[in-house]
């Protein structure tokens, strides 16, 4: 009996364990997408940033001539 209560509780401790990691793999999958996201934004902000500067410097080069 005293086995048979041992084997129990370890089965609910791993049961539990098991449980965390899936938990914790879905909020890093969350993460990783969102890293993602967040990367593909400041690419999207750099390539407005270099449209802006470039924009800026023909309308000198236009204003100049």
């Amino acid at each position: 009996a005293r086995y048979d209560a041992l084997t129990n509780q370890w089965k609910a401790a791993i049961e539990a364990q098991m449980e965390t990691i899936a938990q914790l793999n879905t909020k890093l999958g969350n993460f990783e997408e969102e890293v993602i996201r967040l990367e593909k934004d400041a690419v999207e902000k750099e390539i407005v940033h270099e449209q802006i500067l470039l924009a800026l410097r023909n309308g000198k080069a236009v204003r100049t001539q």
